[in-house]
């Protein structure tokens, strides 16, 4: 800034000083404020990432243990999605227990009827049975397994088709009294093998809308199992009726 006086004897005095603008303060202070930036940023990017591994790292010690993830849960937020992965292994691992025995009594289900049909097919091959009853007996014994064994094959293939989210089902009027009556004649040589009794107890013409293959197959596995599954000698009653409108199927044993 400038400044001037008049001295006493008619001189003029003049003193000036530079003055300091904003834009000057700004300059000087600019390299001190950048220095302070990269500091900050410095200080925020190793002082979140300690935060972040803090806070991430007993989550990470969470999977070390999935069998009892929702012991270790470290925060109590956590809790609902601890639960959540630990329902769904328990899913996993009972589906997977599931698919194996499916696949064991499935071996076991295909054997049997494949080892009827060899002895039968070698008996009459090797000309053993002579009489025409006979033949006619092992022809329709054979006829009922490969029927047995067709049903198993569509039972897998229906199995993986679901599995894959693919099973298509053709729905129509599908006759229960015929679907259970043609089920307990293919299974009824089986049940005598093991010493089982069994009785049907239909009433004709009762329809209902359904896959009939499915439907075949619930019947299939519901006398198979009576059958499997009780002591000789036993009694399996295998039941058709309209009760209330409705169509129900039962097995009893």
């Amino acid at each position: 800034y400038y400044y001037a006086v008049q001295l006493p004897g008619g001189n003029i005095l003049r003193v000036a000083q530079d003055a300091e603008t904003v834009w000057s303060v700004y300059d000087g202070a600019l390299p001190a404020i950048v220095l302070s930036c990269v500091a900050l940023m410095l200080a925020a990017a190793i002082l979140s990432t300690l935060l972040t591994r803090a806070l991430v790292q007993p989550v990470l010690n969470m999977t070390e243990d999935l069998d009892h993830i929702q012991d270790k849960v470290p925060y109590k937020e956590l809790i609902p999605f601890a639960e959540s992965i630990h329902a769904d292994r328990i899913l996993r691992e009972n589906n997977e227990k599931m698919r194996q025995d499916f696949t064991a009594n499935v071996s076991h289900e295909l054997k049997t009827p494949l080892t009827s049909i060899k002895m039968f097919a070698e008996m009459m091959a090797k000309g053993r049975v002579q009489k025409m009853e006979k033949i006619q007996e092992y022809s329709g014994l054979i006829g009922k397994e490969s029927t047995r064994l067709e049903n198993l094959i569509g039972a897998i293939l229906n199995y993986t088709r679901m599995e894959r989210g693919s099973q298509a089902f053709h729905w129509e009027r599908s006759d229960m009294a015929q679907c259970a009556e043609k089920v307990y004649n293919a299974l009824l040589h089986i049940a005598d093998d093991r010493g089982i009794k069994m009785d049907l107890e239909i009433e004709r013409g009762n329809f209902v809308m359904g896959d009939y293959t499915s439907l075949y197959s619930l019947a299939q596995n519901l006398i198979e199992n009576a059958i499997k599954y009780t002591n000789p000698p036993g009694h399996v009653t295998v039941r058709e009726k309209n009760e209330l409108d409705k169509v129900v199927f039962s097995v009893t044993d």
